[in-house]
């Protein structure tokens, strides 16, 4: 951390003397051009943190709310449905930095065109393994992890339908990013986590098990993709509008 802003003020992105990086513990100063910059790392900090907390957190949470043996079978299909998270992941953080440059350039046509592009990529892969776990799923449960759990097949067909959503919506956030939102981005998370996630989590649990907490996965998913596409994409027009004036 020191030594991303101790760059920062060495390229005059910072107020102050550049000789002296500590400085920095000093209260922070940003330029009139970058004074956004702080807020902007804090949001995307904090929102990158997020999904990897409730990652980690949501088989927690199963364990605690249903049976022993349901929180079980929600782990192992958790687990095979994590390639999906990591591609899609993969695909936004090497979008990026693409997007940050032609975005700086004004050029939105091709900012579209590789955003749209990119989401079809995401999409015809995730469909792909998606076709390849519905054919061999339960062969796969039974074989790698025993009879016993092929009964999470169920679960793992709900959470690898919310995986190919976030395949085919991978560029929605590096979108919202590069616009320099990235607090509608960490809004929607947020409200995807506790007003979707959780209370689906509770309710359907109780009744299903497992499956029920593959529902609120796909749920919060769902909404999350509807939510990021309106905002990504209303950005989009906003500044393909602002540039053709």
């Amino acid at each position: 951390i020191v030594a991303g802003w101790s760059a920062a003020q060495r390229r005059g992105l910072l107020r102050g003397d550049s000789d002296k990086p500590f400085s920095l513990l000093k209260p922070i100063q940003l330029g009139p051009v970058h004074r956004g910059l702080l807020k902007f790392c804090l949001i995307a900090n904090f929102d990158a943190s997020l999904p990897l907390a409730m990652r980690q957190a949501s088989p927690l949470l199963v364990g605690a709310i249903a049976t022993p043996t349901a929180a079980g079978l929600f782990r192992i299909a958790y687990e095979l449905y994590t390639p999906y998270k990591d591609l899609a992941a993969l695909l936004a953080e090497s979008l990026y930095p693409e997007l940050s440059r032609l975005g700086s350039a004004q050029n939105w046509q091709v900012f579209k065109s590789l955003t749209l592009r990119t989401q079809g990529i995401g999409l015809c892969v995730g469909l792909g393994m998606t076709a390849i776990g519905i054919t061999f799923g339960q062969v796969m449960l039974r074989y790698a992890f025993g009879p016993a759990f092929v009964p999470a097949y169920s679960t793992y067909l709900l959470l690898i339908l919310a995986g190919t959503l976030t395949m085919g919506s991978c560029a929605l956030e590096p979108v919202l990013y590069a616009a320099g939102r990235p607090g509608l981005s960490f809004r929607v998370n947020l409200v995807a986590i506790f007003l979707i996630y959780l209370p689906c989590l509770v309710l359907f649990i109780d009744a299903a098990g497992a499956v029920g907490a593959g529902i609120a996965t796909l749920c919060a998913t769902a909404f999350i993709v509807v939510v990021q596409s309106y905002f990504a994409f209303r950005q989009l027009r906003k500044r393909e509008c602002a540039c053709a004036k």
